[in-house]
């Protein structure tokens, strides 16, 4: 016996209903694999990016035997061997979206200070080319628009990551070997007292825990925050991504 048309069509719906339900199963199943592939690959392009941004700030202190110090006497954050007379001096942390101080370690809301110095750009805190004048172009990162992608901002000048989020980074302006950050020197962020995570070590109890280095880069990660008071290796630290390692 032959079916007949409207039992077809019947047949035919319950066909699609149920190849439309194992492709919704399938997509549940591939979306967390391609979130992570998506992940790791925006990491490795920010490890680029900071690797990058390290090269540059070297290729700088080479040239002028001194790091590319953003302050400008006789202004708040007047660091460096520029001006020996600003005594004590500090380290400095850049792009973290504050501004503050302590014995360590200065902190400035943007890295714009820096980048222009590096890509030549004769404003800001290289006003008339006044940290760089050789003007030499010691970086060249790709560029965008807007103040929310990748890249360096031509509109704010600040060198943002692959989530949006601008990059943090430290420079050992008093030249002691010592790199203290504004967030990662802080002993809340290690498990252990004198051995950090990352490679950071602290002598002293009274002192924060360092890099022994010239510079420390990092991202805030896919999430965009940190929390000064939790350890480096939970929530929302862990994600953070670290250029010196």
């Amino acid at each position: 016996m032959r079916p007949t048309k409207k039992t077809t069509n019947a047949f035919t719906i319950i066909e699609l209903l149920v190849v439309i339900a194992i492709i919704a199963i399938l997509a549940g199943l591939l979306m967390p694999a391609v979130t992570i592939a998506k992940r790791k690959a925006q990491v490795a392009v920010a490890k680029v990016d900071m690797k990058n941004l390290g090269v540059a700030i070297s290729q700088y202190e080479q040239e002028y035997n001194r790091l590319p110090d953003p302050g400008n006497p006789p202004g708040d954050y007047n660091l460096g061997r520029e001006w020996p007379a600003l005594n004590p001096l500090t380290d400095i942390t850049i792009g973290l979206g504050v501004n503050g101080a302590d014995a360590e370690c200065r902190s400035i809301a943007r890295n714009s200070g820096l980048t222009l110095i590096l890509v030549n750009e004769p404003k800001g805190s290289n006003h008339e080319y006044a940290k760089n004048p050789q003007r030499k172009k010691f970086f060249e990162p790709k560029q965008t628009t807007g103040t929310t992608e990748s890249g360096l901002s031509i509109s704010d000048y600040q060198y943002r990551d692959p989530w949006g989020n601008p990059y943090v980074i430290t420079l050992d302006l008093n030249y002691d070997g010592k790199c203290y950050d504004w967030v990662y020197k802080r002993p809340q962020l290690h498990l252990n007292p004198t051995n950090g995570f990352f490679g950071l070590q602290r002598e002293n109890p009274n002192q924060g825990f360092y890099y022994s280095g010239q510079f420390m880069i990092w991202s805030v990660g896919p999430d965009g925050s940190y929390d000064v008071s939790k350890p480096a290796n939970q929530d929302p630290n862990k994600d953070n991504v670290i250029g010196w390692q």
